[in-house]
């Protein structure tokens, strides 16, 4: 390490150092009753010491930016793990309004003289604000000399960045990304899934695309390493330099996993659309590796009859589906992608996809074999095809099924699927999700 980069440790350490021992001062003269700028008899020293606690926190906060650890699991939840930024600022609008609602609880005690309720009100307050402000003012405090550009720093800092990075994708909930390595990431998802959307938004070059990753025998590959390789940024090309090095393919797995997760999930949701055509084996190829994704990142798992996770289960890594099954997925999602309230989820899918696997014969899935109280569905199932797949993506996706929508009028009109699965409910045969896939086989059959 040069003497440049020695003299910024030691401006950074110094500067916090700074900040957590007024904070420790401000406490310690507010428990011995020293109001110091607050000269109010009993409140003052305890809003010394409550300025205390908010330096303190905002500096831990800014220091080891701990509350990015809860961004990061409510991102890795089931249909959350492309909406970082408005989870971001759903946890920051939370913080706010909590920190003012102590604030104002604190006010209240003071006006009643209850001190005790006053002071935890207060602290809440201060430690909600402080995180809050942590997260966006922090790294201002030595952005200058702790967050150069990337091309700024020396090999032996981004060996040391690339050490962090790896230690953050095994997993260790100690392990904090820096600044900088946040906002590669997130620059770099965002141009892959930009160069995506562009090459999608041209007929010629979307049909070229979805035809070279048909012919690819690693989809994932044939996406990272050639149709976006000229989206790089610096940060992506110097850490996978430096993973070459060292040969950890767990480091590759992960990074490939956490910057092509929004890209695929987009690549699904658009060939789920009536203008993605066929692609029938595209499709179900994708929907594989958003599974492995999911594994590889350790975010998510899928249940089936309680126990059995799909991440490692066949359900995920078998790709060899048969034709059919495929056709019937590209399908339940073409018509799901029509419903006015739907989003796209992959997870619902690889869920169905499961089932299926355990059926060994799908000529007793068709018309004329399905039992009589089954049957009597058909007609209704036939013609609301749209709905009713809609209802099979809220089941299997884990969400309740009553009500579809908060509109009055779409819930009016899509009541018959309630009562539907209420009536195959509560026949009470022991095979309740196979038998809404059968119903839906059929209509399969009969539209196709």
């Amino acid at each position: 390490m040069n003497d440049a980069q020695v003299k910024t440790v030691l401006n950074v350490s110094l500067r916090y150092l700074i900040l957590a021992s007024a904070s420790v001062v401000l406490i310690i003269s507010g428990f011995l009753g020293h109001g110091i700028i607050f000269k109010i008899a009993v409140s003052g020293p305890w809003i010394v010491s409550t300025l205390g606690v908010f330096l303190l926190i905002f500096t831990i906060e800014a220091r080891h930016n701990l509350s990015q650890v809860v961004d990061s699991k409510l991102t890795s939840l089931r249909g959350l793990e492309t909406s970082f930024k408005e989870i971001r600022w759903k946890l920051e609008l939370a913080l706010f309004l909590f920190g003012t609602i102590f604030f104002l609880g604190a006010t209240y005690f003071l006006s009643n003289r209850s001190y005790t309720g006053f002071v935890l009100f207060l602290m809440s307050s201060c430690a909600m604000f402080a995180i809050l402000t942590g997260r966006y003012f922090g790294s201002s405090i030595s952005q200058n000399a702790t967050t150069p550009l990337w091309a700024e720093l020396n090999q032996y800092a981004k060996n040391r960045e690339y050490q962090q990075l790896k230690e953050w994708l095994d997993g260790d909930a100690s392990e904090n990304l820096s600044a900088i390595q946040e906002q590669k990431i997130e620059q770099q998802k965002n141009l892959f899934l930009e160069k995506i959307k562009l090459e999608l938004s041209a007929d010629l070059r979307s049909k070229a695309i979805i035809s070279s990753l048909g012919e690819s025998d690693d989809i994932i590959e044939m996406l990272f390493t050639y149709s976006l390789k000229n989206t790089y940024n610096e940060w992506l090309i110097d850490i996978l330099n430096i993973q070459k090095k060292t040969n950890d393919s767990m480091v590759r797995n992960s990074l490939v996993s956490l910057l092509l997760f929004p890209t695929i999930i987009y690549l699904m949701s658009e060939l789920s659309k009536p203008k993605g055509g066929g692609h029938y084996d595209v499709f179900n190829r994708l929907l594989t590796e958003a599974g492995k994704f999911s594994k590889n990142l350790n975010s998510i798992d899928i249940f089936i009859d309680g126990d059995s996770g799909i991440s490692d289960s066949v359900g995920v890594r078998n790709t060899s589906i048969d034709l059919n099954i495929q056709k019937f997925i590209k399908f339940i999602a073409l018509k799901t992608s029509m419903y006015p309230h739907y989003e796209f989820s992959p997870w619902w899918l690889l869920s169905i996809r499961m089932n299926l696997l355990k059926v060994n014969d799908f000529e007793q899935w068709g018309e004329e074999k399905l039992p009589p109280r089954l049957y009597h569905l058909l007609p209704v199932v036939h013609n609301q095809i749209d709905d009713w797949c809609y209802l099979l993506s809220e089941y299997f996706e884990g969400n309740e099924t009553t009500n579809l929508s908060s509109d009055a009028s779409w819930r009016e009109q899509t009541q018959w699927v309630s009562n539907a699965m209420g009536n195959i409910d509560e026949q009470q045969s022991g095979t309740f999700d196979l038998d809404l896939l059968k119903l839906t086989w059929s209509s399969f059959l009969k539209l196709n």
